[in-house]
C-alpha cells in the first residue's frame, strides 16, 4: 500500500519534476534518490521526509563510508540541495526512517534501526540543525 504525502501548500509548479509524484511517498523517495545520484556519485537515500509547507524534503544519504551519513535538504521548487552539517551523525546507528513532528517548529525525528530516536530542530533561514 502507497502512503500519501500531505499536500504541498501552495502547490509545485507543472513544470516542477516533483509534481507529478510528491504525493506518493515511495515515488517520491526514488525522484529523491535519482537526484542525489545527479550529484557526486551513487549514495544511498536511507530515509525521507516532506516539509509541505516549505515544499522541501530532508532526506539522509550514506556515502561510501556508511559512518558518515549526510543530512541534505532538497527545495522541490528549484530542485537545488543543501547538505546540513551532519557531524554529530558519525558513527551513529543507521537511520531507517524519519518524520517532521512539528514543521513549524522545524522538529524532525530520526529513527535509528537499533529502536531509538532522535528529534533535532533544523533551521531552514540559517540551513543548520540543532541537535
Amino acid at each position: 500500500m502507497t502512503v500519501p504525502n500531505p499536500s504541498v501548500t501552495p502547490a509545485l509548479p507543472p513544470e516542477s519534476r516533483y509534481a507529478s509524484v510528491v504525493q506518493d511517498h515511495k515515488a517520491l523517495w526514488g525522484a529523491v534518490q535519482d537526484r542525489a545520484h545527479e550529484g557526486e556519485g551513487d549514495g544511498l537515500v536511507a530515509a525521507i521526509a516532506l516539509h509541505a509547507s516549505r515544499a522541501l524534503v530532508a532526506y539522509i544519504e550514506y556515502g561510501e563510508d556508511m559512518d558518515f551519513p549526510q543530512l541534505c535538504l532538497l527545495d522541490l521548487r528549484s530542485d537545488a540541495v543543501t547538505t546540513i552539517d551532519s557531524e554529530d551523525l558519525i558513527d551513529s546507528p543507521m537511520i531507517g526512517g524519519m518524520a517532521f513532528t512539528d514543521e513549524d517548529a522545524g522538529l524532525l525525528e530520526l529513527q535509528f534501526r537499533d529502536g531509538n530516536t532522535q528529534v533535532v530542530t533544523l533551521d531552514f533561514d540559517a540551513q543548520s540543525v540543532r541537535w
